[in-house]
Formats: C-alpha cells, structure tokens, sequence
C-alpha cells in the first residue's frame, strides 16, 4: 500500500510520530497530515483527498466524539478508527454506534495495523459498490427512458415467471391496464391456457438455458386478435445466474393481416386462372367438335353430286 493520504488528530508529537513509524514498517506508506485543535481538523476536512482519519479520543477543548461527527458530517465514506491512551467498554461501543470503524488502544498498538488494513478495504468495498450501484442506477434509468418511449411492447418478468416491469405500449398494445401485469403470470391475467402452457415453458427454457429466443405468437384482446413478434433475453445476476428477463414484443399485426390479404388475394388470382384454362380448354374442345361434325356434313353433301363449271372459268 503507498500513496495514500492520512489525517491524524494528536495533540502528542511523539504519539503521531510512533503512528507513522508503525504504518511504514508494516508496509502502509502514507502522507500523515496532523492536526490538534477542532479548527486544523475543521480546515483540513475541507481539503478533502483522504483515505483515512486517525483521532485520539481525549484532546484539550475538545473531544472525539465531536471530531467524529465533524467527519461524518463532511466525508462519511471515510474510515475514522480512535486511537487513544483509555476508553471503557461504553464509551467504545458509543463511537461504534455513532459511525467510528473501530478504535485502538495506544497501549496496544499492534491492533493498529490490522485494523487499518481492513478498514481501507472495507472502504474500497464499499467505494466499489458505490460505483456498481450508481452505475445500475444509471443503467436501469436509460432502459426505463428507452422502454418508457418505445413504440413496442417491453416487459420484465421474474423467476416465477411474473410481470415485474411493463412499459406503456403494452398497456396500449393488449388493452390491458398496467396495474393488472405486476406480480401476475399470463396465466393469471387471463390469457388462454393453450397460450399460457407454450408462453411459460419458453420463458422456463431461457431461465434453464441463459439462452435467447424468438417467438411469434398471437393472442386475443379487445380490438380482436394480436400478432407479436417476440424477443427473449436472460439478464444476468452477478453471480452469473439468470435473475429475469426481459421481453420485447413487436405488434405485426398490420404485417400478418396485410401477408394474409395478399395470400388469399394470390388464391384468388390462381383460382381465376384454373376457371380460364378450364374454359379455355372447353372452348378448344367445343370448338374441335363443331369443326370435326362441319367436315363430316361437307364430305356427304359432296359425294355423287355433278359440279358445273361455268365456261368462262375455264378460259
């Protein structure tokens, strides 16, 4: 450890001067900044930068507990451990309570180390998560502006398989009020059990898996049947296990009805075509016989019958 930065309240030079013995020869190198009145500890809490807060308990004029909540007051994240000659058993739980992250006997001093130790990492585990949550918070809030303004259907379901988000295009989609989706499965809802069965087990499937899906499916409301197109993703916990997930369903209703249209259309179309072969056809045949039966009468009107010719055919 070096590089970090110490603020020690001690009003003993060769108390401050022992400290920062110790600290260097454990490995813990630091800049020591000492302080011993309230009004040094006051000026130098508002330099900020530090890493931690050494306090004796006992100052003329002044008093650790007072010091403590000066710190708590301006940097609450930084460890603050009491390191003082005497200190009973109430007063050290009193300081515990009011936020110190532990304190030290002077007459002990070996426990400084240690304790120093876990308190920075326990201040940087705590920095970490700070960070982790401001960045999730930060996360969580983009998605909500994105899926609060998406044109398609977003939901977030749990691992019993229920609603836990729903955006306002699904409301707006399915006819459905917001209120009725949170905490219930599809089933529960209303939906059919037919489409219950097959929505639940894909949703299992992804949990199982962490593997995504498509889906297209469609579903009955109050302006009549819905087509969606549907897009299911695990997200994950930090373990690495599948907390949720989260489904985005597009409404292709417009696109099936406008596919269905042109299908029967294209059924129309051929059926029209077969009744123009088959009259064709029968034309042709129909045509054929009255030519075949004018042939027929021509030949027996023909035969032994005398041809005259006139004569100025001939010249």
């Amino acid at each position: 450890m070096s590089g970090l930065k110490f603020l020690l309240l001690e009003d003993s030079l060769l108390d401050a001067e022992l400290i920062h013995a110790l600290l260097t020869e454990s490995g813990i190198g630091c800049d020591l900044l000492q302080v011993t009145t309230q009004a040094e500890f006051q000026t130098a809490l508002n330099q900020d930068g530090f890493d931690l807060i050494l306090s004796d308990y006992a100052l003329p004029g002044f008093d650790g507990i007072t010091a403590l909540g000066m710190a708590q007051r301006h940097c609450p994240d930084i460890p603050f451990i009491f390191v003082t000659a005497t200190m009973g058993e109430e007063v050290a739980i009193e300081t515990l309570k009011s936020g110190a992250t532990d304190y030290v006997l002077k007459q002990r001093l070996e426990r400084l180390v240690p304790s120093v130790r876990r308190a920075l990492r326990e201040a940087q585990y705590r920095r970490t998560c700070k960070m982790a949550e401001a960045e999730l918070y930060r996360r969580e809030q983009e998605f909500r502006a994105l899926a609060e303004n998406s044109p398609d259907a977003i939901t977030r379901i749990d691992g019993e398989l229920s609603y836990c988000y729903v955006n306002p295009a699904t409301e707006k989609s399915t006819g459905i009020p917001l209120e009725r989706w949170i905490g219930k499965t599809v089933a529960a809802i209303g939906y059919p059990k037919g489409f219950s069965t097959i929505w639940e087990a894909k949703l299992r499937q992804v949990f199982a898996t962490g593997v995504g899906c498509w889906m297209e499916f469609d579903v009955p409301s109050q302006k009549g049947r819905i087509y969606y197109q549907a897009r299911i993703v695990p997200e994950y916990a930090p373990d690495g296990s599948v907390q949720s997930l989260l489904n985005i369903a597009r409404d292709v209703t417009e696109y099936k009805l406008a596919e269905q249209a042109l299908r029967e259309s294209e059924a129309q179309l051929r059926q029209q075509k077969e009744e123009l072969e088959r009259a064709s056809q029968i034309k042709d045949e129909f045509l054929a016989v009255s030519f075949h039966e004018l042939r027929s009468h021509s030949t027996r009107f023909s035969v032994g019958q005398k041809y005259y010719v006139p004569v100025s055919w001939t010249q």
